[in-house]
């Protein structure tokens, strides 16, 4: 648990009687503390949001709606980008929710033999239509979040593909995007540069990735020195067989502090996959 706050006015007090005796100008006020999100990706998820959000009416969400898939000309079949629409916004009762739109690992594909341009007329030709639907019938996201797990090597093409996409005339242009992102790719010292202008920010997340809660540090790091607005994402399940589990998802919850860190980091989003999860 934080220290209990020294009231307001007894901490103006003291400042200003510090500033006196040394002659410095009053504090700049610290960066606020990060906000919560929780992704909703099934019935279940929305459960578990309502609970939280009871206790904890600042909770954001972000509810899966479409998800994007590719498949290649095959013979007389000509393939392309196909959309499967998921779950409403409306599961979540807040005109604040932020919409999700994952593309599916079969996208890396779409990369194969075609230009920056080809792609993204291809994706947004898709998310143009996502887009309209969600006004029409949700009124203007808050915002979009784009989950696509890029491989590395695809980094500099899925930049310019956003900056399309972002830019004026493209299919996201005017909304608030936000992409996934994952340690291998900030490791990229060119990360920050490619994407920044063509998106508001990353969702750095740390499960499912053979990442370790002692890297918390590293993770802090890294995002600083890729130099955009970042948000944690962290789970609360996690992964085994037979009631033993593989992974250490949960023990991120106690490394917040150290890997979200001011002013770049301004939340923590948490992925549930169907698993209760508190704030203190």
């Amino acid at each position: 648990m934080p220290p209990r706050p020294i009231p307001p006015s007894r901490a103006r007090a003291a400042w200003l009687l510090l500033a006196g005796v040394l002659g410095c100008a009053a504090p700049v006020a610290p960066a606020p503390p990060p906000t919560w999100g929780q992704w909703i990706w099934t019935a279940e998820d929305a459960s578990i949001y309502a609970g939280i959000r009871a206790k904890h009416p600042a909770v954001q969400a972000g509810v899966l709606v479409a998800e994007l898939t590719y498949a290649a000309p095959v013979g007389d079949t000509p393939g392309g980008v196909t959309t499967a629409l998921r779950m409403s916004p409306r599961v979540v009762d807040d005109p604040a929710t932020a919409v999700v739109i994952r593309l599916d690992d079969s996208v890396h594909g779409l990369f194969a033999g075609r230009t920056e341009a080809e792609v993204a007329g291809a994706l947004g030709e898709r998310l143009a239509r996502l887009v309209t639907l969600l006004h029409d019938h949700g009124g203007a996201p808050r915002e979009l979040q784009l989950d696509y797990d890029v491989p590395v090597r695809l980094l500099p093409a899925w930049a310019a593909v956003l900056g399309r996409l972002t830019g004026p005339g493209g299919a996201l242009h005017g909304e608030t995007v936000w992409v996934t992102s994952i340690l291998a790719h900030v490791r990229d010292p060119a990360y920050g540069t490619l994407l920044r202008g063509k998106v508001a920010g990353h969702l750095l997340q740390v499960f499912d990735t053979g990442e370790s809660p002692e890297d918390a540090a590293t993770v802090a790091r890294l995002a600083a020195h890729a130099d955009l607005p970042y948000r944690l994402g962290i789970a609360a399940f996690e992964r085994g067989r037979e009631g033993v589990a593989s992974t250490r998802h949960r023990d991120w919850f106690a490394q917040v502090g150290t890997a979200c860190v001011a002013p770049r980091c301004e939340a923590v989003w948490v992925f549930p996959g169907g698993q209760p999860w508190e704030l203190e």
